[in-house]
């Protein structure tokens, strides 16, 4: 009965419920918009920099003497999303060739499994011991791919006698020329600790016999060291700063943030002011439309229905505008993003958008609308209600 009698109102004074729903329309429609904005770009951005793990490694600038455990312990940390001991800068060029053809100075990174830049390039770690990953650079100039067997060969001068050992290699995979500009070569650690050890005058294998081991304990000159996402550069940074000579993208991982806080400090700017603006119409349309309707209100309070059946009908009819208003604006917003989206497309790249929106945001701005409309009609009803006498009404009438 309820239901039926809420249609049969709403119906009856549309013209004065269109105005209700057109002034919600006037306020949600124009914020939801900005706000898939401003969601939009920030995303965007975000993406931009979290998409590429060159923006969340740390580097360290200098070498030093670190020990295993200290590098465990990074891994270990809770910013951490990978980290891998790294020889000295001087023993880590080798030379590479393949098929007759040969490059020089190749530097070779140690990698192992959770590698970013082995797991962005769309590779599944498996190097063994005898794998590897190359640049797109240096299969460009080889001829290399996935299968191959390359040959990597380490030099040194020992008793001034000019000595070569090498090994040979496949090729698991290749790295996207977007994380790996230069001629590089992704290898398990364990070689690149042979090649340190090959030119500290030790015969490690695969690059030797093994006849002369370093017996030194291990220490590695710097960490390959990557963080989980945005958020962890920051104290990542601040933690290892105090101690060592590093670089990161730290600056502008704060751009974004400052762009973030200045598109929230316009959005909600605009936002209050529109939402007080609407809410104060859309309560004083509401309030003169239940003040037009005391004779309607007394008389079905005559007829039988109580109090709360009346606050009921009111919550129906008007939540049922605000639904109806929130549809309206969800189809002015999805077309106004589509041309928005449309008209930055050739400034945008892959399948990024300038307007978007999440399906939890879309549920909050329907629970916002229909939830506020409700309860400013409840605060209306009741007022009204309260004051309600029906044989005043029925005089006045």
């Amino acid at each position: 009965m309820i239901f039926r009698l809420a249609k049969a109102d709403l119906l009856f004074g549309r013209l004065v419920n269109f105005c209700i729903v057109a002034g919600m329309v006037a306020v949600v429609a124009p914020l939801m918009l900005l706000f898939s904005l401003r969601y939009g770009i920030l995303t965007n951005l975000e993406h931009e920099l979290s998409a590429n793990p060159l923006n969340l490694e740390i580097k360290m600038l200098t070498g030093y003497s670190l020990k295993p455990d200290f590098v465990e312990s990074l891994r270990h940390n809770e910013h951490v999303d990978f980290a891998i001991g790294v020889t000295r800068s001087l023993s880590v060029t080798c030379d590479v060739s393949f098929q007759g053809k040969a490059r020089s100075a190749v530097e070779a990174v140690p990698s192992a499994e959770g590698d970013p830049v082995v797991r962005w390039s769309g590779l599944e770690y498996d190097l063994g011991t005898d794998g590897s990953y190359v640049s797109a650079q240096l299969a460009k100039e080889l001829g290399l791919k996935v299968g191959d067997t390359l040959k990597l060969a380490v030099s040194r001068q020992l008793g001034g006698v000019r000595q070569v050992a090498s090994t040979e290699l496949t090729v698991h995979g290749i790295l996207g020329a977007a994380y790996v500009s230069r001629l590089q070569l992704y290898l398990p650690q364990s070689i690149l600790v042979a090649m340190e050890d090959y030119r500290d005058g030790f015969d490690p294998p695969p690059l030797g016999a093994g006849e002369k081991l370093n017996p030194t304990p291990r220490t590695f000159s710097k960490v390959r060291l990557y963080a989980k996402s945005l958020e962890d550069v920051p104290p990542l940074s601040l933690m290892l700063r105090e101690h060592y000579n590093i670089s990161d993208k730290l600056s502008d991982i704060e751009g974004i943030k400052a762009i973030g806080r200045v598109l929230s400090t316009v959005f909600w700017t605009v936002a209050i002011l529109s939402a007080s603006g609407g809410l104060v119409a859309l309560g004083g349309l509401i309030f003169s439309n239940l003040t037009r309707r005391r004779l309607d209100l007394a008389l079905l309070n005559l007829t039988g229905l109580s109090t709360a059946q009346i606050y009921a009908l009111i919550l129906l009819e008007y939540s049922l505008l605000g639904f109806f208003a929130y549809a309206i604006s969800l189809a002015l917003y999805l077309t106004a993003g589509w041309a928005f989206n449309w008209v930055f497309a050739a400034n945008l790249q892959g399948d990024q958008v300038a307007s978007t929106l999440t399906f939890w945001h879309l549920l909050l701005a329907l629970a916002a609308t229909v939830g506020i409309c409700a309860l400013i009609a409840l605060a209306c009803a009741v007022f009204q209600v309260r004051r309600l006498k029906v044989a005043a009404v029925l005089r006045e009438s």
